[in-house]
């Protein structure tokens, strides 16, 4: 839960730049074209917002679960590991798919490193979670978890 919490932490920072980026095109746009609509990048940017909405309710759910699960005996099952490790290889990937994106709005700016709208190291921090939570033996666990539960 906390790793997922970082990473969203890095997810909402490039949403929010990517955001910034976008309104600053749609400004200049309307000042050289009142009449212009919304930027090509606001496409890109609703479809971010899809996933940052995904990622923050996989963690706020996952956190509830957690909050009622903890002190009971279905926190020490296979099926509450598995919820848990869910969480963790969802959201390492969300973080990833959000921050990807985000440096397509923000573009060059994005990439460089000494600009306002930098992402680099965002990018470089969520190009890591993958590997920090070593997703594909997270992924072997729960399916050999799979199939010893009696469902899904």
């Amino acid at each position: 839960m906390l790793l997922s919490s970082v990473w969203l932490g890095l997810a909402e920072g490039a949403a929010r730049r990517a955001h910034a980026t976008v309104r600053a095109k749609a400004r200049a746009n309307r000042s050289t074209d009142p009449g212009a609509g919304p930027p090509l990048g606001a496409i890109r940017l609703a479809e971010l917002g899809v996933l940052l909405h995904q990622m923050r309710e996989v963690i706020a759910g996952a956190a509830v679960r957690y909050q009622l699960l903890k002190d009971t005996e279905d926190a020490g099952t296979l099926r509450f590991a598995g919820l848990m490790d869910n969480v963790k290889l969802s959201s390492s990937m969300l973080a990833l798919d959000i921050l990807q994106r985000a440096m397509g709005i923000c573009g060059l700016e994005g990439y460089k490193n000494a600009t306002q709208n930098s992402l680099a190291r965002m990018l470089r921090d969520a190009n890591a979670a993958p590997l920090m939570v070593n997703n594909d033996r997270t992924l072997q666990a729960s399916a050999h978890a799979l199939l010893i539960r009696k469902e899904i």
